[in-house]
């Protein structure tokens, strides 16, 4: 019945969307689990004069259809290479939106926050009622000799102190900011000295992301982590975060989310929801269009490319290899007798497709590993009066 409750809190509210914009593929760090490079290839060091046209598309839309609420998510690459001016003329078309339409327009922006100048902070801090709850996004991967182990510049300078010199500014500007880490082989036995460098920079909230990547042959890399040790380390910092009494504090997921699914509270990460990648349309550079960039490219209806879509129908359709690959995971998972599926709701589409593709023995793990960290945090819950 809990998965039930919140399945009608976002089914049946009017649409939400969230719409990834990749406003450039160029970007001015070489990190060595960049997954954008190992999609793309070598990626450019400066913003393409190409940007998918997405604003009249969104003008269009806003017209024609009311009492929406939209995320548009500015992502890369490193999204501050588009130049202040293009984000402004973002932004500024976002708020005439809300101002002319009934529909409500939100922005976030994921960076590594090294070109954060006084400039950028200014007009982040100008647009402060634009962006969505959680504020600027930066990632940082914790203490400076964490981070600086795959976070350089290009031509191999540690970025830790550039990013925090980024950070200041945001904070000198008030403008509210959120971490996003990536755990790697490296991070596992620092998660003390990770957790307590993220705290001390007062984030409004923390995401701990895990390093997935596969090699050609479906195995995880020399970096990368199995689920397994994942859920391990999750385990740890979900420990520090209860002895730190910082938990009405700072939102850390997956932590916060999987409490908030067992409270029956709805949560905004596709994780651990019950409707998951139909309410995501990433639109690339050159105007491909795709539900995110885990999925190959949309491949239905001709809504492959943003020039000459039906942009409506993109956004509320799904391609039909979804539809599929949606039925035989929710199947496999209401087939299973796990204790956690109604918390879980399956997990990342995107990732289990990835690993039942290429690597059997790492799915069963990424359930097994769910289940770990889900029950840790369920036994600890029954505890505490969070």
């Amino acid at each position: 019945m809990l998965g039930h409750g919140i399945f009608n809190v976002y089914r049946f509210n009017k649409m939400r969307r969230t719409i990834i914009y990749k406003v450039t593929n160029g970007c001015n760090l070489g990190c060595g689990y960049c997954y954008e490079r190992r999609r793309l290839g070598e990626m450019k060091l400066n913003c393409s004069d190409v940007m998918a046209p997405l604003l009249p598309y969104l003008e269009q839309e806003a017209e024609q259809h009311s009492g929406n609420r939209y995320m548009i998510c500015l992502h890369g690459g490193e999204p501050l290479l588009m130049g202040v001016d293009k984000f402004d003329k973002i932004a500024s078309t976002l708020e005439k939106l809300n101002r002319e339409t009934d529909n409500s327009f939100a922005f976030s922006l994921q960076t590594n926050a090294t070109l954060m100048t006084e400039q950028w902070a200014s007009v982040f801090a100008r647009y402060k009622d634009l962006m969505g709850e959680r504020g600027i996004g930066v990632s940082i991967d914790g203490d400076e000799e964490t981070h600086n182990r795959f976070r350089k510049i290009v031509g191999g300078q540690g970025s830790y102190h550039a990013a925090i010199r980024g950070i200041e500014r945001l904070r000198e500007h008030h403008v509210p900011f959120g971490i996003l880490t990536v755990t790697t082989q490296y991070s596992l036995q620092r998660a003390d000295a990770i957790f307590e460098s993220i705290l001390n920079l007062r984030p409004k909230f923390w995401r701990l992301l895990p390093c997935y990547n596969l090699d050609g042959n479906g195995s995880l890399t020399s970096y990368a982590l199995d689920p397994l040790d994942y859920a391990s380390y999750l385990k740890k910092q979900f420990n520090n975060w209860v002895k730190s009494g910082k938990m009405r504090e700072i939102i850390v997921d997956p932590f916060t989310s999987i409490i908030s699914v067992i409270k029956g509270k709805p949560v905004p990460w596709c994780e651990y929801r019950v409707d998951k990648c139909e309410n995501f349309l990433s639109v690339e550079t050159d105007g491909s269009l795709c539900i995110c960039d885990t999925f190959p490219e949309m491949t239905y209806k001709d809504q492959s490319r943003l020039a000459g879509c039906d942009f409506h129908a993109a956004l509320i359709d799904m391609p039909d290899y979804y539809s599929k690959l949606k039925s035989d995971l929710d199947m496999h998972c209401a087939n299973e007798d796990c204790p956690v599926k109604e918390v879980c709701h399956g997990g990342c589409y995107g990732m289990r497709w990835v690993f039942k593709s290429l690597n059997e023995a790492l799915y069963r793990n990424y359930c097994n590993a769910k289940r770990s960290i889900i029950t840790h945090i369920m036994n600890a819950v029954r505890l505490t009066e969070y």
